[in-house]
């Protein structure tokens, strides 16, 4: 059967609304985009937590959705468990979906001494998310840290959205990731020895044209030395009492006042 939702109602020709919804219809949207399971927005997110030297655990706040049902938990909630007895004793911690109460809530899960796992509710009706595992020794005077196990993101009461294979997909676009990087860092390389090999190349040519040009300083300067070198030998010429600097070799056949 096809259903698509949600549209607003009309009134036929009887009065009566043509489109009715109830909270199911909602449940059921809600249940296809989250599944069921804890809420990831705090890292404390109904963690279950013993209480120093005592046999009572604390729940902390956190959001969840069973079946479509949103829950909400804003406090700590503390449950005291039974004392430990002369054989171990295994019990729950869990939040429990009951459609005939209407309700998502907490629930105490006791276990029978020496009988393992309590038995715990996966029905239509009745649908349980194990929180914590706690495991009371024989003879145990209060609760410590490592009986207390936290089931939260395992299969017993895992995240929303599990249903969609995250690992696959994250480790999909990891391999994709690392992939491309590779490529990325070989074209990268590849193109930085290319630059490197132009900036030596032009440096090469650069130097030479340097040294060329420092070559040719020293001809020029050579040149310019030997000149002076011979013009050093010129003297002042003087005529009809005017003193006439000789920049080129004397010609005796220029008429001078000088003996």
């Amino acid at each position: 059967m096809e259903t698509s939702l949600f549209w607003d109602a009309q009134e036929n020709s009887e009065g009566v609304l043509d489109r009715v919804y109830n909270s199911d219809d909602f449940a059921a949207m809600f249940a296809g985009f989250w599944g069921d399971g804890l809420i990831p927005n705090t890292s404390t997110a109904l963690l279950v937590e013993p209480i120093e030297n005592s046999f009572a655990v604390v729940v902390n706040p956190g959001d969840a959705f069973i079946k479509g049902r949103f829950y909400r938990n804003t406090e700590d909630r503390q449950f005291t468990l039974a004392n430990g007895n002369a054989n171990e004793r295994i019990d729950y911690i869990a939040l429990r979906f009951d459609s005939e109460r209407r309700s998502v809530y907490l629930k105490y899960l006791e276990g029978a001494e020496g009988e393992g796992n309590p038995l715990y509710a996966r029905s239509a009706a009745l649908f349980d998310l194990l929180l914590a595992k706690i495991t009371v020794p024989a003879n145990a005077q209060y609760l410590t840290d490592e009986m207390v196990e936290d089931l939260r993101g395992t299969s017993e009461c895992p995240w929303i959205n599990l249903r969609f294979d995250l690992d696959a997909i994250t480790s999909s676009f990891q391999v994709w990731y690392d992939n491309v990087r590779e490529l990325l860092d070989e074209d990268a390389a590849v193109h930085l020895q290319g630059e490197i090999d132009e900036l030596e190349a032009k440096h090469d040519s650069d130097v030479a044209t340097l040294n060329s040009a420092i070559a040719n300083l020293v001809v020029q300067n050579q040149g310019l030395q030997e000149q002076l070198d011979n013009e050093r030998h010129y003297d002042a010429v003087i005529k009809d009492g005017n003193i006439y600097l000789n920049t080129r070799p004397y010609d005796a056949s220029i008429d001078t006042d000088i003996p």
